[in-house]
């Protein structure tokens, strides 16, 4: 099969994972780290379509920033790293770098790289955003996609209005912190807009710098209980669209092979037919001939826990959420 797609790759292993995205129909393109000039300025010629594949370390300092500049105007951007800790998770939230995978041999490279720029179908909604920053709308830009989501981006609090309006559009979500957001207008518009009431709001900002005390006390609690901080953000939209995307699949096959009043999780067969004897003897085949797509459904499975792979280092850790925090323990309410 050939992709028809260039690989960048900037890895200690590109003569691994070289050949192997060939064998698989992409074209790779190797450059050792660390960078020369000339690779530099070769990159800079290829057509922003390229994906490219960057290796990072612990050491998430200036020597990777070159890398990072030189990648960082195409369409899919891939970390890959053999110590994915908070240093390195801090360093791509701030380079707006949404894909991160954990010490990856080359067929779980070439089987996400495959996936996550297969063609899709268009989108059949967007999220609504407000932002001006360059890497927010990068990671929020790249989670919706991955869920087939698309992003309309605002350019004003008016516009925002504007657009809300359309059916499309059934999430909304905005920075409190950018320049291009009147607070004022906002809490105005949404108490005298009922439309715009209907659509669920998100509100996120870069807790970095505090809140500040008008924010607050401005009515954002009309609109919203939580503040979130951006990071808290992009872990709701992967788990939430996520959830969304993968629950009606198995639901579906659970329907299909798992509907019946007989319990078959965590039992021997011996307790299961001494418990159900009747039972077994009378449920209606799982095997009837009825048409249903069950391969088709099993890929659709594995397609969504593949392409979400590289967004997982979003995720908050489980044991340090009792709930949502708003970055530093912030609340609207």
């Amino acid at each position: 099969m050939r992709h028809n797609q260039d690989v960048i790759l900037i890895t200690g292993k590109n003569e691994i994972h070289g050949p192997a995205l060939e064998r698989a129909g992409f074209s790779a393109r190797c450059y050792p780290p660390p960078l020369t000039e000339p690779s530099i300025r070769e990159i800079a010629e290829l057509p922003e379509a390229c994906a490219a594949v960057l290796e990072i370390g612990s050491d998430t300092g200036d020597r990777h920033h070159t890398p990072a500049d030189a990648i960082a105007r195409f369409r899919h951007r891939i970390c890959i790293s053999d110590a994915p800790c908070d240093m390195v998770r801090s360093y791509l939230m701030n380079a707006g770098i949404p894909d991160l995978l954990c010490s990856p041999d080359s067929g779980r490279l070439v089987r996400y790289l495959s996936t996550i720029l297969e063609q899709v179908p268009a989108p059949a909604a967007s999220i609504l955003l407000l932002d001006d920053e360059k890497r927010h709308i990068d990671m929020i830009t790249a989670i919706l996609s991955r869920f087939d989501y698309a992003i309309e981006l605002a350019t004003s609090t008016g516009q925002l209005f504007s657009f809300s309006e359309r059916e499309d559009i059934p999430f909304i979500a905005i920075n409190l912190g950018s320049p291009i957001l009147d607070l004022k207008q906002l809490v105005r518009g949404f108490l005298a807009d009922g439309s715009f009431r209907k659509k669920p709001v998100i509100i996120y900002r870069d807790m970095s710098d505090g809140i500040y005390i008008h924010e607050l006390i401005s009515g954002l609690n009309r609109i919203t209980p939580y503040i979130l901080s951006p990071d808290e953000l992009y872990s709701f939209l992967v788990e939430f669209l996520f959830r969304k995307e993968i629950t009606p699949l198995v639901t579906s096959l659970h329907e299909k092979f798992c509907g019946s009043p007989v319990n078959f999780n965590c039992q021997s067969i011996g307790r299961i037919y001494r418990m159900h004897r009747d039972e077994l003897f009378s449920m209606k085949t799982v095997f009837d001939g009825e048409e249903y797509d069950t391969e088709r459904h099993v890929d659709l499975i594995k397609r969504a826990l593949v392409k979400t792979e590289g967004l997982k280092w979003m995720i908050s850790k489980a044991e340090e959420v009792r709930r949502i925090t708003c970055g530093a323990g912030v609340s609207a309410v």
